[in-house]
């Protein structure tokens, strides 16, 4: 399911590009709806934050330094987002200075079915491509080397300070990180059952509500957050 933000200062516009959307959605059988629509890029981002769905924005190119900075900041908060400018003319992205992100594609305004219809065939394409080509591994840097381990190897990830530590049941390794930027990224079967752990659920043997504590393939334990409990229980049950 891929997450649609959409920006448009013109509020026609605007509805125009929600309709083809919805319309292509439907149409087509893509898997996707609009999540967010509005006249600020600003506003756009913030509703954005966290989520780790893969996402398309639709947004207007503005030549500003405004503009760029905060579509910078869309692909650093979602690195794997697919991005379409919807553009007057083409050559204005260019001038007066090189746009500072890397988008996917541009749209001359006003945006038709067809291209819509193109767009979103051509999304879904490039997004199984990385799917498949991630192999679902986790990426990171310790003591000076790049290190890969595949998602459901992981038993859970522990935040301590500013460090996290990442564990299997053969091996642990501690790095730099935070918890809430890895949980944007991990597979949909993380669950962050306290603010110190990230859970790989598939190795989950035993909950405890009453000692609040979760034992894992391996005989370790993490913890529970009380008001994480029924969230726990209701994921488990689906």
């Amino acid at each position: 399911m891929v997450n649609i933000y959409i920006q448009d200062s013109d509020a026609a516009h605007l509805a125009l590009l929600v309709k083809l959307c919805q319309r292509c959605l439907c149409q087509q059988g893509h898997h996707g709806r609009v999540i967010e629509t509005g006249a600020s890029l600003e506003h756009i981002l913030e509703k954005s934050v966290g989520t780790k769905k893969e996402s398309l924005f639709i947004v207007e190119y503005q030549p500003t330094e405004e503009f760029c900075r905060l579509a910078v900041k869309i692909r650093r908060e979602n690195p794997s987002c697919y991005i379409l400018l919807t553009v007057h003319q083409p050559e204005e992205v260019f001038s007066p200075f090189p746009i500072g992100i890397r988008f996917s594609r541009m749209l001359r305004r006003p945006v038709t079915h067809q291209q819509m219809e193109s767009l979103l065939d051509a999304m879904e394409t490039d997004y199984f491509e990385m799917r498949m080509q991630s192999h679902d591994r986790f990426q990171f840097r310790a003591q000076n080397c790049d290190h890969y381990l595949y998602y459901p190897d992981i038993l859970y990830f522990e935040a301590q300070d500013k460090k996290v530590t990442v564990r299997t049941l053969q091996q642990s390794f501690e790095f730099y990180d935070s918890l809430a930027h890895i949980e944007r990224h991990a597979p949909r079967f993380f669950f962050r059952t306290h603010r110190s752990y990230l859970v790989n659920t598939k190795k989950i043997l035993q909950v405890d509500y009453t000692t609040k504590t979760i034992l894992m393939a391996g005989g370790s334990r993490v913890l529970l957050a009380r008001e994480r409990s029924r969230q726990l229980r209701d994921y488990l049950s689906q």
